[in-house]
């Protein structure tokens, strides 16, 4: 089963998955693994692995001898921060055959896949981890996840005739257009068809040339409508999730894991509604820098704009470091930013003449993704900056508060 890029440790050998060769073993392991044997296994077949953006060449899995015993699933996200859009390796579905567990197995899934998401070009990853975990491999917590809550009798009344979403293809360009501006969420398609056949559906609304106008998919879930994907003139959105809350006789209407700037989550905070935040020292939402220079070059045009938003005219200087890798922004209102790697000193740090810096290790995601303000980070001591850097880092890195709808979660 090895191939020339593979990874062998004793027996055990770590290699790319292939679609024709592996997808029926990988998705039993996996279906082992979660439960819900028969109705995962058909999903991960035909909706998860297939027709999603599962990535074959990044993705790595184990076998010893001619049994599959580790899965590492990663997934090609591109997602939202401001106007910058960072390549995410997003990962889901990692599973160890029972009879092989505590043997190191996962662990060398990781490094493997870890390796390679970085030789294929992502700047981050993200994962939902299990708690106590993910953190040996540099994962963070990265943001709580939000349930927004709501009385479907305090939404609008007057929806449109809708229909069943047959083809789940059309929704991508209604999404995106919705979603342009909000951060976290990702630029669709990711998958192609329902992820979640068994616990949502969906109805959409066209416009008079017979274009997607709008969309919902959601299910009921203990007394409640989940909401996991919404798209649409937000009034009109809200108003058809009320009529399905009330043809599925759900009193509460949720929505699920949407970030603080969704339209739809803006016009749900105009009436009454309850908040439930919740998060997970060492799992749930978790991310890590792939490559500290590249996600720097994507947010480079972010960074004029956002001094100019501010009013600081001065030239802003800031050296980061997340431990692996060291770099030089140097940004001003009035032109394009530039980004240098440097070269640390034998100790770690950074040479003195390059003024400002800023050490946070692998909470340095919280601050590219924005999940954290430099002031969090320091009062939690995972940070560790002079006032200068900490001056800079405020007006390079503003807090976004994002976070990724349940459609795209893998």
């Amino acid at each position: 089963m090895a191939g020339p890029d593979s990874v062998q440790s004793d027996s055990v050998q770590i290699i790319a998955p292939e679609p024709e060769r592996h997808l029926d073993d990988i998705s039993h392991l996996v279906a082992m693994t979660f439960g819900d044997y028969w109705l995962r296994r058909e999903r991960y077949r035909t909706g998860y692995f297939v027709d999603s953006a599962y990535d074959w060449d990044t993705s790595r899995i184990a076998y010893i001898g001619d049994t599959l015993v580790g899965h590492f699933g990663v997934f090609a996200m591109t997602l939202r921060f401001g106007r910058a859009r960072l390549r995410v390796a997003g990962v889901g579905a990692v599973a160890c055959h029972a009879e092989y567990r505590r043997r190191g197995i996962v662990r060398e899934l990781t490094t493997a896949a870890r390796e390679q998401m970085a030789a294929a070009g992502y700047h981050a990853s993200l994962l939902y981890g299990i708690p106590d975990f993910y953190h040996r491999f540099g994962y963070v917590t990265a943001w709580p996840e939000l349930y927004w809550k709501a009385q479907a009798c305090d939404l609008p009344a007057d929806a449109p005739q809708t229909e069943e979403i047959t083809d789940w293809t059309e929704l991508a360009e209604c999404f995106n257009r919705w979603h342009e501006a909000v951060p976290g969420t990702a630029v669709r398609p990711t998958f192609l068809s329902n992820p979640r056949p068994h616990k949502q559906s969906g109805r959409l609304w066209r416009a008079g040339d017979g274009s997607v106008a709008g969309y919902l998919v959601s299910g009921p879930s203990e007394g409640a409508l989940l909401v996991t994907d919404i798209a649409g003139e937000p009034e009109t959105a809200l108003a058809v999730t009320r009529r399905t809350a009330a043809e599925a006789w759900c009193p509460t209407v949720v929505l699920e894991t949407m970030p603080p700037a969704s339209p739809y989550v803006d016009a749900l905070r105009r009436r009454k509604h309850r908040l439930l935040a919740e998060a997970e020292p060492n799992g749930g939402p978790m991310a890590r820098v792939v490559s500290l220079r590249q996600s720097l070059e994507e947010l480079k045009p972010e960074f004029p704009r956002r001094l100019r938003s501010l009013g600081i005219l001065r030239p802003v200087r800031l050296t980061l470091s997340d431990g692996r890798e060291c770099c030089l922004i140097e940004a001003a209102a009035d032109g394009p930013a530039r980004i240098e790697p440097v070269t640390t000193t034998g100790t770690g740090g950074p040479a003195p003449r390059l003024g400002p810096h800023l050490d946070a290790g692998d909470a340095l995601i919280r601050l590219l993704f924005g999940t954290h303000t430099i002031d969090e980070l320091l009062s939690e001591g995972s940070a560790g900056a002079d006032d200068e850097a900490a001056a800079a880092a405020r007006a390079l890195f503003p807090k976004l508060d994002p976070s990724l709808p349940s459609w795209d979660r893998v």
